[in-house]
């Protein structure tokens, strides 16, 4: 059994995160996490509803705060959604 002290000599300087990246990046599209199965189940399209439907519901709940509005008072759920999915989606 190694000595609690002998890890300590064998500490090697680590190269920068913009070097790494590249391994970094293979690493994670190799093992695919708990993360990477959960998102693979997905297709692209269902993704990227998702992640509209979360800004919009996180813009919501960020706009019926009272520092959102010029008078301080709570705005109502409907215009909050309707302000915050005006704000997200792009226009026609």
């Amino acid at each position: 059994m190694e000595r609690p002290e002998r890890h300590l000599e064998r500490v090697t300087r680590v190269p920068p995160l913009w070097r790494r990246a590249p391994q970094i990046v293979e690493t994670v599209v190799r093992r695919r996490g708990s993360m990477g199965k959960f998102f693979h189940r997905f297709r692209t399209e269902r993704l990227f509803a998702l992640g509209l439907l979360i800004a919009v519901l996180g813009g919501t709940g960020l706009l019926m705060l009272p520092a959102a509005t010029v008078t301080g008072q709570v705005a109502s759920f409907q215009t909050a959604l309707f302000t915050a999915t005006s704000a997200i989606t792009p226009p026609a």
